[in-house]
């Protein structure tokens, strides 16, 4: 079985075959480089339309080499960390937050002001943070309650890819969800505690 592999990374995006037994097909790679804009204010984003349109590209660059005929399966991985905010059409209404954009960081010191912070840590693991979704969904709905209200869906780049090739919404991964800061580990489900506040 051959396997085409999406890797979205924070400096290119590649498509690549590999055999079942983890070795790279000769000749099969497509790559496209990007860069995360970056603000005086602490913004590290990607406009998810253009890195949608390049990962696209790479796609259908590999699917057009001979060795893409023996390829059985897809998976991808994407710098973990990142939101969008999706509409109820799947349609992105923010670029793509990364891991790096520090802009939450006053909500991460408020949140651990507010709230009891380390029991936070025991439920889901992470620390109340700049890079985790509790303190970026706080910062979003205080700096953009537009766009907030008007999302229908919060989504990793992955799952907001898998939607937009689906046409339809998309479970995020355990895995992905673990970076977000608000996947309860003892129930596997996003924690009730986060999600009321």
């Amino acid at each position: 079985m051959a396997y085409l592999i999406l890797d979205l990374g924070s400096s290119s995006v590649r498509a690549l075959r590999y055999e079942g037994n983890g070795t790279p097909a000769p000749g099969l790679l497509a790559r496209r480089p990007h860069a995360f804009h970056t603000g005086a204010n602490g913004a590290v984003t990607a406009d998810f339309a253009a890195l949608a349109a390049l990962v696209e590209g790479c796609v259908d660059e590999a699917l057009a080499h001979p060795a893409a005929r023996t390829i059985e399966a897809a998976g991808m991985a994407a710098f973990a960390g990142s939101l969008v905010g999706l509409d109820a059409k799947g349609d992105a209404l923010t670029p793509a937050f990364t891991y790096a954009d520090t802009q939450p960081a006053a909500d991460a010191m408020a949140l651990a002001r507010e709230t009891d912070a380390h029991a936070a840590h025991q439920r889901t693991g992470c620390r109340l943070h700049p890079a985790y979704q509790p303190a970026r969904l706080r910062w979003l709905a205080r700096t953009q309650p537009g766009i907030f209200a008007r999302s229908a869906q919060w989504a990793d780049v992955s799952t907001a890819l898998y939607r937009r090739w689906f046409g339809r919404p998309v479970p995020m991964s355990h895995s992905i969800a673990a970076w977000s800061g608000l996947l309860n580990r003892a129930a596997l489900g996003w924690d009730e505690n986060w999600l009321a506040v």
